[in-house]
């Protein structure tokens, strides 16, 4: 689905509910009409229901499982490791939120900053509600932390079916999500007017390594012309 049709299935839902609106004058609803829906092309463009992350999002919160969706919206939209994600506890979930950066420790100890988007942060916020102080996010104090993380790649594998795009023929894992977000900061990075290696550089930064060649690695689904 393209986002300008994701848009106008938005905007139909919108004047369903906004033609029963009552408060204010005509000029107030009609200025937070046009305001709204400006904040729905955006949730359009950046949120299209029909990417992977959205799907596993998706199926995740409709089985309850919002530790899950939060997870994988940090490795789509932060590029994190599994086993970094596990490693959050409720000092770190805070901090993020009131920052908009989640400090996370990596391979080799390495640590670094990444900036969080809304998604993340909505998330966070619902993980927090339900965490008891100073516990980890996504470990139960009575469970393990590898059995955990074990039990996110088997949900990966049992919905594959429901939350593969239904026309790719690449692998589906957890790691491709990092690998996605990889793609999206180097065309952001280019975008912005840095050099093929100056995008690399600032990629591999937040992706918690130095190498270029791995960096190349995570980019490898980019086309020439993209480069």
């Amino acid at each position: 689905m393209s986002t300008t049709n994701i848009y106008a299935n938005l905007l139909v839902q919108f004047e369903k509910v906004f033609k029963h609106n009552r408060q204010g004058s005509y000029k107030t609803k009609q200025r937070y009409g046009e305001a709204f829906k400006r904040f729905l092309y955006f949730l359009a463009v950046e949120y299209r229901l029909e990417r992977i992350a959205n799907i596993a999002v998706a199926k995740a919160q409709e089985l309850g499982r919002e530790d899950y969706a939060t997870v994988f919206c940090l490795a789509r939209y932060a590029a994190l490791r599994l086993h970094e994600c596990f490693r959050i506890d409720t000092q770190t979930a805070a901090n993020a939120v009131k920052t908009g950066i989640i400090t996370i420790k990596g391979k080799g100890g390495l640590v670094r900053d990444v900036p969080i988007n809304l998604s993340i942060e909505i998330e966070l916020k619902k993980m927090l509600s339900v965490t008891p102080r100073g516990h980890k996010l996504f470990v139960k104090p009575d469970d393990r932390t590898h059995l955990a993380m074990q039990r996110v790649e088997e949900f990966i594998r049992y919905y594959k079916p429901q939350i593969q795009d239904s026309c790719s023929t690449r692998p589906l894992h957890f790691h491709g999500l990092r690998h996605t977000c990889a793609v999206e900061w180097y065309k952001g990075y280019i975008e912005s007017g840095d050099s093929e290696f100056q995008a690399r550089k600032k990629v591999a930064k937040l992706l918690g390594h130095s190498r270029d060649d791995v960096t190349k690695v995570y980019l490898a689904s980019l086309t020439s012309g993209e480069r």
